[in-house]
């Protein structure tokens, strides 16, 4: 065979290199090349990196398992007590102010716990504590009939205020994601409140004690800011509407900004307004209040 004749059968498989298959993510896919005789070495490299780029696979994509994450909050700082207007007592009880009791005259401690789960990425329950134990002891400014029992003007009394709650929230994303997104949902929570009077001599005591149930509509909204923080709003809020016999409502509303300190570790500061109260006109109680917060904290995530 002629030299040049022999050249030219050899120069498909001297120009064209061999490229049966390329990787993709843990995949191979078969490339065709085509004959440099009808396409040049550069296009015929800019269609194989074309295709590569075009149909490559992705991996496999995580689901959203049951539980997604859990964490815990803790929360504590200073509470004012601005406001706590009350009468107990079906024989002519005695209103009686925050200020009757010296409640306003100082700030007092406040603590709360709280056990987040998220499921399915939409989905989260939480368990919240929130104790309120106060006890003044006071000089009354004026007679008080509390229940049944009659404390004189000038009587030195011990005034105890408890209020504590045990809830259980669901909250479901309505919009957006987790990191930037609205909730709504139900809380449901179990008071236990005990309000009495005691003269320091130990002479005399009355108290009003309950434990009740109070259903509400709950709320939260999320917003990523830089550096890895975050703003939360959220609040529980209820009211009978004046449909009931008892009449009252619940207002707990926060806003919390949140600082990341390590991976699964953040500190927060929060301020906090509660407003909550009732009236029970057959056995003439009567209380309404307005509470205020500045608290800082910290949420360890545990998963």
């Amino acid at each position: 065979m002629p030299l040049p004749t022999l050249l030219l059968a050899a120069a498909p498989a001297l120009t064209m290199p061999s490229l049966p298959q390329v990787p993709l993510a843990g995949k191979t896919r078969e490339i065709e090349v085509r004959d440099a005789t009808t396409s040049s070495p550069t296009e015929s490299l800019e269609e194989v990196r074309t295709t590569v780029v075009t149909t490559g696979t992705e991996g496999p994509r995580k689901r959203p398992g049951p539980l997604d994450g859990f964490w815990f909050d803790l929360e504590t700082g200073p509470l004012l007590i601005a406001r706590n207007d009350a009468q107990y007592g079906p024989n002519d009880g005695t209103f009686f102010t925050a200020g009757d009791l010296m409640q306003n005259r100082n700030l007092l401690p406040s603590q709360r716990v709280v056990a987040e789960a998220r499921f399915w990425d939409t989905e989260s329950l939480i368990f919240l504590y929130a104790p309120l134990d106060l006890t003044t002891r006071v000089v009354l400014p004026k007679d008080i009939t509390f229940q049944d029992t009659a404390f004189a003007r000038g009587t030195v009394v011990d005034a105890r205020y408890k209020f504590e709650g045990w809830r259980l929230s669901w909250l479901h994303r309505v919009a957006g994601t987790w990191e930037d997104g609205l909730e709504v949902g139900v809380t449901n929570q179990i008071r236990n409140a005990i309000v009495s009077f005691s003269d320091a001599q130990g002479l005399k005591y009355d108290d009003e004690q309950d434990i009740g149930w109070v259903p509400a509509l709950k709320v939260r909204w999320r917003k990523p800011l830089p550096e890895g923080m975050s703003f939360v709003w959220e609040a529980d809020a209820s009211s009978t509407l004046g449909l009931l016999p008892v009449k009252g409502g619940l207002l707990d509303t926060a806003a919390t900004l949140f600082i990341p300190l390590q991976r699964k570790l953040d500190t927060f500061f929060r301020v906090r307004l509660v407003n909550g109260g009732a009236t029970v006109a057959e056995r003439r109680i009567f209380n309404d209040s307005d509470f205020y917060a500045g608290l800082v904290g910290l949420r360890w995530r545990v998963r």
